[in-house]
């Protein structure tokens, strides 16, 4: 039986060989990775709290960053270049049509909860304009970019607002740069950007993980502008074109140094020096090296239930933490423990609400907004036959 990928034009073979699996897998990793980040604020087990390998689970969502700018310029940057305003149009659409989905239901989801609530509930406040306005700007992706002192409703939903900002803003710009070529020295020189806009949040606060200074956006600009130089980086560095089977052992070797490098990051914590550059060097290293990689290792990566786990992530990054708080609510409500067990139920909750998010709402959604957006300029185009020339 001939595989479905023989069978498709040149380019949908090209776009499917190119497509790296094992990215999925890390996206994945750093999802659950903050969302037992966040449980520490929800149950009282006192080692959600204190386990050193969580305290560091802010930087999953600068491994968020890292990677979005690695896969966006991987799928978009070469065909950015030199393009008209259609090729922005449909890349806002297919973006939004990526984030939209979900982030709608679940924010329409919590205000109409926090609506009915104080029926319920007579301790619980009204809604002020205040919240109404944050709902509103959080809603439409740009809270973050008025740098706010805090975040609203879905906490997680701020990166979400600076991920967009990335889109509208910071992946243009670097297709601007790009425009005549992709060269190293244009790799080398965003990622130096990338790196020191991330030093420069670093050594004002000390850790990336603030909100003043306009860290949320400070964050995903340098972290999106670090993955999208490393992308240039792999594809125009002639000693990057070793066998990928080389680069699978290497994956695998990082990988297992993953505990050493938490155990270096605990020690540099305890004697009070910040341990996030190290933790995103790692990070970013084990990224590199699962673009990079073909064999043992990246086919792990890429086993279904990991494979599922990133696609799934993006759901369970923004539903867990209405997930934790309606949990919350029940357990008090009925005097329940919130123990280890209250804890991991919460977890495995959040990835069920995920899978029915990404299964019955992302995937269709997505699918039927792009379909949409063809349809759209299929009927542009025959407009434009139809309109009669001058003579």
């Amino acid at each position: 039986m001939q595989s479905n990928v023989i069978n498709q034009p040149s380019s949908l073979k090209h776009k499917a060989a190119d497509y790296r699996r094992a990215l999925n897998a890390l996206r994945g990793f750093a999802s659950i990775y903050v969302v037992f980040y966040h449980l520490r604020l929800y149950s009282n087990f006192d080692w959600f709290g204190t386990i050193p390998i969580i305290r560091f689970g802010y930087i999953g969502v600068d491994f968020f960053f890292i990677l979005s700018g690695l896969i966006v310029s991987h799928v978009y940057l070469k065909a950015s270049r030199n393009s008209d305003v259609s090729f922005w149009q449909k890349f806002i659409w297919y973006r939004l049509a990526r984030l939209l989905p979900v982030h709608v239901f679940i924010m329409v989801s919590m205000l109409l909860v926090a609506s009915t609530l104080p029926f319920f509930d007579s301790s619980r406040n009204t809604l002020t304009t205040t919240n109404l306005t944050d709902w509103v700007s959080l809603t439409f992706l740009v809270r973050q970019w008025g740098m706010p002192e805090n975040y609203a409703w879905n906490s997680p939903a701020w990166s979400v607002s600076a991920e967009f900002f990335a889109y509208i803003i910071v992946f243009p710009i670097i297709a601007f740069l790009c425009a005549k070529r992709l060269t190293l020295n244009v790799g080398i020189t965003l990622t130096a950007i990338g790196v020191t806009i991330l030093g420069l949040l670093i050594s004002m606060t000390g850790t990336v993980n603030v909100i003043p200074y306009a860290g949320p956006l400070m964050r995903v600009t340098g972290g999106f502008i670090i993955g999208s130089g490393l992308f240039i980086i792999l594809e125009t560095a002639p000693k990057l074109k070793t066998p990928p089977r080389d680069w699978d052992g290497k994956l695998f070797i990082s990988l297992c140094l993953l505990p050493l490098m938490f155990w270096v990051a605990m020690l540099l914590k305890s004697k009070g020096v910040t341990a996030d550059p190290l933790l995103l060097c790692g990070f970013t290293g084990i990224t590199v090296l699962a673009y990079l990689a073909k064999g043992k290792t990246a086919a792990f990566l890429s086993k279904p239930v990991l494979f599922w786990l990133g696609e799934i992530s993006f759901g369970l990054y923004m539903c867990h933490i209405p997930v934790f708080r309606v949990c919350k609510y029940i357990a008090l409500h009925f005097d329940l423990n919130l123990g280890f067990a209250f804890g991991i139920i919460c977890v495995l909750i959040s990835m069920l609400v995920a899978y029915l998010l990404y299964h019955y709402l992302e995937t269709p959604m997505r699918l039927y907004m792009r379909a949409r957006y063809l349809d759209y300029s299929r009927y542009k185009e025959n407009k434009a036959l139809e309109t009669p020339k001058p003579y």
